[in-house]
Formats: C-alpha cells, sequence, structure tokens
C-alpha cells in the first residue's frame, strides 16, 4: 500500500470558468449576495503580519511601530516613497512568480499607498479598508510588504504576503447585510459566511463532497515538480488521461509556425538545440489558450535548425493558431473509468453503466514537470471531480487479507413519539480499517512518515497490485499502531477516516 502526500495545488491552466467579481472593499453589498474572495494554501512569507510583534523593517524615519493598536503609523516625512516590509530568503522567492498581498489600511489621512513584491507595487488605494493585490515579483531585492508615496500619513496593519499559482484560489462568500468594507474571512458570520470554494477549486479544496462541475470535459494542468503520483476520489466521468510534460529548458521549446488541432503528421520550425529525439513524444500546446493542445511522437528534428515533424495522435481543442509551446511528454495514457463487473445479467443489460470513483496512478518523477488531467464524459454529461491532488508517493508496505472498507453516513434521521421518521440525505466518507507488513529494516521509516502526517489529510491506497476503487480513500489516519511480532516483520493497523 501507499500514501500519496499532496503539494499545495499550483493550477497553471483550466478549462472552467469563473462566473462570480471579485470581492472589493470599496463596494456596497446587498444581503445575499456573492463575491469571491482571493485565498492562497501556500505558506504566508511575512512573520506575525498582524503586527502584533515590532518586527517589520522602514525605509526611513517616517514609519513608528504603534504596540498600543499593533500597527505601524506613517507620519509623511518622507520625500521618497517608503517602503514597509521584511526581506525574505532568496528560495522563498522566484521572479515571475505571482504573489497575493494583503493588508489593512487602519487609519488615512493622506496620500496613497501599495502592496509592494520584490520591485513590483500593486495598485495605490488611499481610504480605509482590507485590500487584496496580485503582484508578479519583477527583482531580487527580496523585500515583501507595503509601499507608501512621498504624501502618505495613515496607519498599516495586518499584512500578508503569500505565492499564488497564475489561475489565483477564491472562496464564494455570501453577504448577510447591506455592508461596505467589511473582509469576509474575519467577519465570522456578521457579515459574511463563507459557501464553498469556487467552481474551478472545488476539486482542489479538502472536501471530496464538494465538486467542480462542467459539461463533457474537466481539463487542468497543475506544477507536479518533485512529485511521482495523482489520485482522483468523486470523479464522475467515462475516462481519465494523464498527461506529464518536462519544462526544463533543454525539453522545451518554442514555435511560430501556423498548425490547426487535428491529428495527422505536423511539420513546424521549433527552437534548437533541443534534447527531443525520434521516437520522443512532445506536447504542442497553444500560447493562446492552454487548453488546446496536440502530442505526438517525433519523427524527424533537426537541433541546428529546428525543424520538427511530429505525428499527432491525440489532441484538444479546435482552431488554428501561430504561438506555441513544445515539450517533451513522459507519460500520455487514457484510463477508461467503467467498472466492467455486474452481479446479474438483468443489471449488465438493463442498468445505467457505472464507473469508478476513484483513481491513483504513479507517474515518473522530474524536478520541473507539469501534469494534464483530463476527465471526459459524452457529450450531454456533467462531469465531475471532487477531489484531485498531485503528490509524493511513499509506498508503507504489503497490505494484508481482511481488509475492511465502509462508509460513514451523516444523514439526518429523527424518529418523533408516534413513530413518524423523518430522514435528511446528507454526505458521506469513507472508512478503511486493515494491517500491513513492512520489513523491520523499516519499521522506523514508516513511523516517522506516518509522525509528519498526523492529521494531514493525503490519499490512501490499500491496492498492493489491484485497482480497487473501494480500498481508496482522500482523508487523515485515525489509529496507527505498530507490532514488531517476528524477528523480520513488523505488523502495522491502520484506520482511515475518510473526508466528506
Amino acid at each position: 500500500m501507499k500514501v500519496i502526500i499532496p503539494k499545495v495545488t499550483d493550477l497553471q491552466s483550466t478549462n472552467i470558468t469563473e462566473n462570480l467579481s471579485d470581492w472589493d472593499t470599496g463596494t456596497t453589498y446587498d444581503p445575499g449576495e456573492k463575491k469571491y474572495v482571493l485565498i492562497s494554501d501556500f505558506d504566508d512569507l511575512i512573520t506575525n503580519g498582524d503586527c502584533f510583534f515590532n518586527n517589520f523593517s522602514t525605509d526611513g524615519g517616517e514609519w513608528a511601530y504603534n504596540s498600543t493598536d499593533t500597527q505601524y503609523d506613517c507620519d509623511g516625512t518622507q520625500s521618497v516613497n517608503s517602503k514597509l516590509y521584511q526581506t525574505i530568503p532568496t528560495a522563498k522567492l522566484i521572479v515571475g512568480d505571482q504573489y497575493l498581498i494583503q493588508f489593512e489600511v487602519a487609519a488615512y489621512t493622506a496620500g496613497n499607498i501599495a502592496g509592494y513584491c520584490a520591485g513590483t507595487a500593486g495598485t495605490n488605494v488611499s481610504a480605509l479598508g482590507y485590500y487584496q493585490q496580485l503582484v508578479i515579483a519583477s527583482s531580487t531585492d527580496l523585500k515583501i510588504g507595503v509601499i507608501a508615496d512621498a504624501d502618505f500619513v495613515g496607519s498599516i496593519s495586518n499584512i500578508s504576503v503569500k505565492k499564488t499559482g497564475t489561475n489565483v484560489q477564491r472562496d464564494i462568500y455570501e453577504s448577510q447585510q447591506s455592508q461596505s468594507g467589511n473582509f469576509p474571512p474575519i467577519d465570522d458570520y456578521t457579515n459574511w459566511i463563507r459557501i464553498s470554494a469556487s467552481n474551478r477549486w472545488k476539486m482542489f479544496d479538502d472536501y471530496v463532497s464538494t465538486q467542480t462541475e462542467n459539461t463533457k470535459i474537466i481539463q487542468t494542468k497543475v506544477d507536479s515538480s518533485r512529485c511521482d503520483a495523482v489520485a482522483l476520489f468523486g470523479v464522475e466521468g467515462k475516462d481519465i488521461r494523464i498527461i506529464l510534460v518536462e519544462n526544463s529548458a533543454n525539453f522545451y521549446g518554442t514555435s511560430s509556425t501556423s498548425l490547426t488541432l487535428e491529428v495527422g503528421s505536423k511539420s513546424l520550425t521549433a527552437s534548437t538545440t533541443k534534447q527531443w529525439e525520434v521516437g520522443d513524444l512532445v506536447e504542442i500546446e497553444s500560447t493562446v489558450d492552454n487548453n488546446d493542445w496536440m502530442v505526438g511522437e517525433v519523427t524527424a528534428y533537426d537541433s541546428g535548425t529546428g525543424a520538427l515533424i511530429v505525428n499527432i495522435d491525440t489532441f484538444q481543442g479546435a482552431g488554428t493558431f501561430v504561438s506555441w509551446c513544445v515539450r517533451y511528454v513522459y507519460q500520455n495514457e487514457p484510463y477508461a473509468l467503467y467498472l466492467s463487473e455486474s452481479t446479474s445479467w438483468t443489471t449488465y443489460f438493463f442498468t445505467e453503466v457505472r464507473f469508478s470513483a476513484s483513481f491513483s496512478k504513479t507517474f515518473p518523477l522530474s524536478l520541473n514537470s507539469s501534469c494534464r488531467i483530463v476527465i471526459t464524459g459524452s457529450d450531454d454529461q456533467t462531469v465531475r471531480c471532487g477531489h484531485a491532488l498531485v503528490g509524493g508517493s511513499r509506498y508503507l508496505g504489503k497490505t494484508l487479507y481482511g481488509i475492511s472498507a465502509g462508509i460513514i453516513s451523516y444523514r439526518i434521521q429523527e424518529t418523533n413519539k408516534y413513530g413518524d421518521t423523518y430522514l435528511a440525505p446528507g454526505k458521506s466518507a469513507k472508512e478503511l480499517n486493515f494491517d500491513f507488513r513492512v520489513s523491520n529494516e523499516s519499521k522506523d521509516q514508516v513511523y516517522q512518515i506516518m509522525t509528519q502526517l498526523d492529521g494531514i489529510p493525503c490519499a490512501w491506497d490499500a491496492n498492493n497490485d489491484g485497482e480497487i476503487s473501494m480500498i481508496a480513500a482522500y482523508g487523515v489516519y485515525d489509529d496507527f499502531t505498530e507490532i514488531m511480532n517476528s524477528l523480520n516483520d513488523t505488523l502495522v493497523s491502520l484506520e482511515i477516516q475518510g473526508l466528506t
């Protein structure tokens, strides 16, 4: 059996659209109105951003720490732009990456202030309130925080800076009363209530029951660097295709040749000196829309001129484009989700086709790769995915016979004194109980892995060589016990509580 430890989702492309607008501090909202709030699952790069401690650096004496109100006050004596910032290690900031900056203007008199990240400032603001700004890091000064202009007089608190992907994560909040300026995540049911992740992000939240939905196809691409496995739960569709591509310079190129998305041989002029060889698979992806792509086998490549011929056998999208990215493909595999077994001839011929709801696969490990996940259905089918994760797999041991797999139901069932029963359907979660065996040489390693995973949702797959959906679950472990029962082996008992 193995466990897949998830990596924070860096969503690089998706065909799922976002329909609401983002929350804004200066807008008045009516009761029942829904808005997106930007969030990020990456670690906060700011230490004590609520300013509870005096741990920010300043460009000058115009900034002073106010311990009474736990904020930084700017008196306006600066003659040029002035930053309130922290400096972070080089390894934690990458030029060209996008960062989410949140801050509060707790007091305001004059001038402008904006979020700041590594040489780039956000949009100037000049009023009280909470602000969310997306900034692309453009230099390596390693300073993150806020930047005030020469006229700013006011106070700043609650600063947060987090990395975020190109496709920013969003949660849906519903306004509870007529209001403006109240930042949704901290209002705790008074002004806003969190409804769910957005449709795009439901398949990446911590729940299986919140499903991303789309007609016919769900298509996403996520960063899979330093990962070797993918797992999906709560899937409704006919098949899944996993495409793993390499992003390093030697295997990544571009092309400006006009090409139409279709099967067949394609001739193009691509980048020179790349390590593509005859027989390799490559993906040709449109830079206009990352959801338009082709995959095929290289039949010829001249590294000196860039002349490339690819026999396309798989594509998605339609149209003709002139700007492409070309990447080496490690894996391009389709997997059917049909459940072939039937309990009787009647169910085989007359009941609806059923599909596997859980899926996991390993793939080659790379330091710089992307994983494209394509879930398809019939033309009129609503395709769904409850949870998808890409991460690193850890083999723990060989699962033994005697696996117990069940369902925990959270339905509401109440019976009054007259015997009338009220039933309301609720969510459900998987529950797994099983034993597996490890060698005594590996027992300490398994113990350390389980210690680190306490309380962390992961994909747990009790299969040894098979692909039985019912013994794979997304959740946390409730009980873990190791018993050294022989000179050679250790028996491990594991109980998994699936998440709804």
